[in-house]
């Protein structure tokens, strides 16, 4: 990504716009009630 050094949002917006019509990111899936709940089992399991 080419973002300006000084701080000009518009160019800044401009250059993300750009890479992300090139790079498609994955949409985000929050976790689940459940899926939480079991990493934070196995957090307290490793500790």
């Amino acid at each position: 990504m080419k973002l300006a050094k000084v701080k000009m949002d518009k160019s800044d917006t401009k250059a993300i716009c750009k890479y992300t019509q090139i790079n498609r990111a994955p949409v985000y899936k929050a976790l689940t009630d459940v899926h939480n709940e079991c990493l934070g089992q196995f957090q307290l399991l490793d500790s």
